[in-house]
């Protein structure tokens, strides 16, 4: 399984495997000769999905992109219905 998704421009990739969900943050390249490519910074490995809920929740925090509580049930709102529509393409 992977889902990509973004937030306040911020893309984000979901992958599953048979142990754990990866949380990667995609980030482009802004210098050098790999200027405009595209990488993955990995967060955190989890076994559940709510443990990378959660944490996936405390990282937008941490980034300061979520400041009230109304930006925060945006955006577990948007969490949900984006993993919701992903996981029933599968």
């Amino acid at each position: 399984m992977n889902i990509k998704f973004s937030n306040n421009n911020r893309e984000y990739t979901i992958e599953r495997d048979t142990y754990q969900y990866t949380l990667s943050k995609i980030l482009t390249v802004r210098k050098g000769r790999s200027k405009g490519e595209t990488r993955k910074s990995v967060i955190g490995h989890y076994p559940k999905e709510q443990e990378l809920i959660s944490a996936l929740i405390r990282y937008e925090v941490g980034q300061s992109a979520i400041n009230t509580t109304l930006q925060l049930a945006d955006f577990m709102s948007m969490i949900s219905k984006e993993l919701s529509y992903q996981l029933r393409k599968l």
